[in-house]
Order: C-alpha cells, then structure tokens, then sequence
C-alpha cells in the first residue's frame, strides 16, 4: 500500500438528506403564499427560498475551517508487534459543526490492511474529534493510517461539500531476522574454498589486510596482539569472495495472474513473459546500488545472453569431458520438465494438489510475501555468516530500472537495505523471479538461490534455462510453503516431494520450508 499525494482541497459539491425535505416545504410555500395572499405567507416563502443560500455559506465556512493532524508522519516497527496510533479532526471556526464525516483509514481487525471507513462525527466550536487505538499487523509491509476527505453539511443538511485533506501517518512494518540454516552439508554454496588473503611479510605493517572492527565481525577474525597494541579491536580482513558469489533472487509476484484463479494450479504463459521481458529491456537502467557485474543497457543484455550461451554449452561439454575421463558414458540430458511432465494428466489425483482453502485466499499474497521476504533476509544472513559476497536481487516498481540490486557483505549492509526491501510492493504475476538472472552477469560460476512461493512443476523449465542461461555453477529452490493453506495437505507434500525429485534429476536443489523454520531459527 502506497501513501496517497497530498494535494489542494478541492470542492466536491452534493446535495444532502435534508434535500429530500425542503423540496415539499418549498412547494407548500409557493402554494400558501398564492393561496392566502397574505403578508404572513411571503414572509415564510422568502424565509424558506432563503435557507439553501444561508445553508451553503454556512457548508463553505465549515469547510474552510476543518482540518486533520496525525500523531507523526511515519513509524517503523516489526510486525507482529503492537504499535499505537492517533489522529484528530478539528474544527477551526466559532461555529458548531453538527454534521460531518469522515473517511478515516484504519487497520482491519485482523492486522492484514488498512481499510477505508466512513464515520459520522460532531464537533463543538474549536473542538476535534480524537481517535486512538492500538494494532498489531500480521504482515510486513507499509500501511497508512489516517484521514483522506471530510465532508462537511449544514445545520439542515441540505449540501455536502468535501474537502481532502490527505493526512496520513505512515507505518512501515519489517520483516523479522532470523539465520536461515540449512546445515553445510545442504547449502549449495558451501564449496571448500580459500577465502583468506596471503599474507607476505610483517601483519602489522599490511595496513591494507587490516581494519577496525565492524558489527557483525566474527570473533575469531579479531587480530588480538595488534587489537592489545593499538587499544581499539582490529580484524583481519577476508576477501569478499574469492570464487563464493551468491545471487538471492526474491519472488514477490502475485500468486495469481490480475483476472484472479480460484486454484492454485496454474501454468505459467512463457511466451508473453518473454515478450515482456524484452519490452522491460528497453528501459533498464542502472539500478539503485547495483552490484559490479550488473548490466543495464539492452546491448550489454543481448551480450550477456549469448554469453550465457556459450557458457552453457561449455559447462556441458567440460561435464561430457569428465565422464569420460572417468571412464563413464556420457549420460543423455534429463528432460525439462515441461516436456517430461506433462505426464500429469487430468486422471493424476496430484492435480488438486496445489488447490488453496477458499477461505485462505483472501491475504494468500501477502502472507506469501510475507514469508519469502523473511526467508530471504535469513539465507542472506547465512550466506554472510559463511563469508560470501550475496547479492539481493528482486523485481520493485519504484526503482526506475524496474528492480533492486543490492551487494551485501555483512550484516551493516542489512541495515541499509532492511527497510526498501521489507516494504517491496507486490509485482505483476507474469514478472517471473526467473526473469532476474538475464539481469546480470557473473563469470565467476556464480550460486544461485531461488527464494519463491510459485515454484512447481509447471515452472521447473523456467528455472533449468535461467540457470544455463547465467552460467550457474549451483542452484537452490527455496519453496516458501504456505502449508495449512493447502485443501489437502497429504497430496500437497507428495507433490513437493515429487518436485523435489525432477528439480534435483536437473541438477537443482529443491528445498520446501513452511513457518516452523523461524520457530527453529528463534
């Protein structure tokens, strides 16, 4: 949810309820006064002709003289913690205002989203209206509280005249850290490496291989007889990455596509998304900052795709030429699995696997949201922790490339990046998470980890050619699994199972995690 442009107040005119009244007692006064003819009856029909305009200036006084104040214009906090917020609507004017309303912007009683009420309220001469509560959200993300228009009527409610007043308190609510751990023995990324620079001469005198301490160093890097000499702790410095960089593709597309889908099983139009995906091409460009191999200009991502090409091509014949040496036969490429699978025919009782309860589907895409984003920020921290250069990649609206790509070696960089990536919007359906590796270019066979709430079957041939295509040396699905969502939760783990199988026969790991992963993380 984005915050509205705060803009002039700008007069809507409308008639009111009392309207319906006046019409008739006019009419009865034109009647009475043609009828008596009497000095009593023409004063009660300029009496009653002379109440609308008495009416309206009395609605464009009021109106000029109401206004809106919020407690303060943003707050940040992490969800599922209680936060409190307040705003009032006051009257400016010696005059009552008997008949107002509002539409005020407050969270839903389940914590998912701001939704718009309609309140009817008086306000006494230099008074306000005062609303305060306390809310706890469910999901990450930015949420406004706070009025948009107040529509003012007169003592007799024959108009309704608006004024916005756009006056919101921002609410910028994070997703938590937790470390995702997997274990080195599944981490794709988790290569015997040598990461630590050589080191020729006298410690102390390498100026360059030294430096101060910095929040989330580890101890055992600390130098402690330089640290004792100098007073102040100091660490050996570590290559970034040497051969270790790590891309974290984030998914936060929408489940469905815009029309809606009443099951969770969908396909995937590939055509269209590449068509789009060449359209989105034209207007990348140098996103907000992006990581050294970043390529931005539609040139250097038609090199960057015949490279990945040619990279292809020579991992296969390097994998070709070690089987033989090894004395095995070179063993015939697995078949993507939109070609082998569509053996999962109408009759296959895994098709209702994927269906969503109906009563579920109403936040599906923010709770999805919700948990790929903290799993992200976990698998980022881990990676971190194992000494490797990650780069957090994922579609967002409000970069003018159309994605962010963030470089992060330590938990610092975290913090930096915490708040635009917690409250990314959701992207369009068809904005695939595997349309992020043609982005980039990394010749260094880089590791790539999927982190997606949309990965299937249907999709398994997306995922095989962004990962030939940029030259992967690894490749990790991480599967975020709404799990209690799922009409049958049986079928729903013999499919994850089954997908976990075809992923792995093409050479990607493919790992499931639900919520009970950030109980084992706290």
């Amino acid at each position: 949810m984005s915050c509205k442009p705060v803009g002039k107040a700008r007069l809507t005119f409308g008639l009111g309820r009392g309207m319906k009244l006046y019409v008739p007692i006019l009419l009865f006064a034109v009647v009475f006064t043609q009828a008596l003819r009497s000095p009593i009856s023409i004063v009660f029909l300029w009496f009653t002709v002379s109440i609308p305009v008495l009416s309206f200036f009395y609605a464009l006084i009021m109106r000029a003289n109401v206004g809106a104040f919020v407690m303060s214009d943003e707050t940040t906090v992490e969800k599922l913690t209680e936060i409190s917020y307040e705003f009032r609507v006051s009257n400016y004017s010696f005059l009552p205002l008997p008949f107002a309303e509002a539409e005020i912007y407050l969270p839903s009683d389940d914590g998912v989203a701001c939704v718009c009420r309609n309140v009817s309220l008086s306000v006494l001469p230099r008074g306000e209206y005062y609303f305060k509560s306390d809310v706890t959200f469910r999901y990450r993300g930015s949420y406004l509280v706070g009025v948009g228009s107040v529509y003012v009527s007169d003592m007799f409610r024959l108009f309704r005249l608006r004024r916005k007043v756009n006056i919101y308190s921002k609410i910028y609510v994070m997703p938590r850290k937790m470390i995702f751990s997997r274990g080195d023995d599944n981490s794709p990324s988790d290569t015997p490496t040598d990461s630590k620079l050589t080191r020729d001469g006298s410690v102390s005198s390498e100026a360059n291989l030294i430096r101060e301490y910095r929040v989330g160093d580890q101890l055992k890097h600390i130098h402690w007889k330089l640290s004792s000499k100098l007073g102040d702790l100091q660490v050996n410095d570590y290559k970034p990455n040497a051969g270790k960089n790590v891309y974290v593709f984030c998914d936060f597309a929408t489940i469905f596509p815009s029309g809606g889908q009443s099951s969770a099983r969908h396909t995937r139009d590939k055509n269209s998304a590449r068509e789009n995906d060449e359209k989105k091409r034209v207007r990348i460009s140098i996103p907000a900052r992006p990581a050294e191999s970043m390529m931005t200009t539609e040139e250097k991502l038609d090199a960057i795709s015949e490279a990945a090409a040619d990279r292809a091509a020579a991992a296969a014949a390097v994998a070709a030429g070690r089987a033989k040496l090894d004395g095995a036969e070179a063993e015939e490429p697995v078949p993507a699995a939109a070609d082998k699978d569509a053996e999962t025919s109408a009759s296959d009782p895994l098709d209702r696997a994927n269906d969503i309860k109906s009563e579920a589907l109403y936040d599906l895409d923010a709770y999805c949201a919700d948990g790929v984003s903290e799993l992200a920020i976990g698998v980022v921290m881990s990676e971190i922790g194992r000494g490797n250069r990650v780069i957090l990649m994922w579609f967002d609206e409000r970069a003018d490339s159309g994605f962010f790509a963030y470089e992060v070696t330590s938990y610092a960089d975290i913090d930096s990046l915490f708040r635009n990536f917690g409250t990314a919007p959701f992207c369009a359906h068809e904005m695939s998470v595997t349309r992020l590796p043609s982005l980039v270019s990394d010749a260094d066979s880089p590791t790539h980890i999927y982190v997606t709430s949309a990965a299937s079957l249907d999709n398994l041939s997306d995922y095989i050619d962004a990962s030939h295509g940029a030259g992967a040396e690894r490749t990790e699905v991480l599967l975020f699994n709404p799990r209690e969502r799922f009409a049958d939760q049986s079928l729903r783990m013999q499919y994850l199972e089954k997908c976990r199988v075809r992923y792995g026969e093409n050479n990607i790991a493919f790992t499931p995690v639900d919520e009970s992963w950030m109980s084992a993380a706290e």
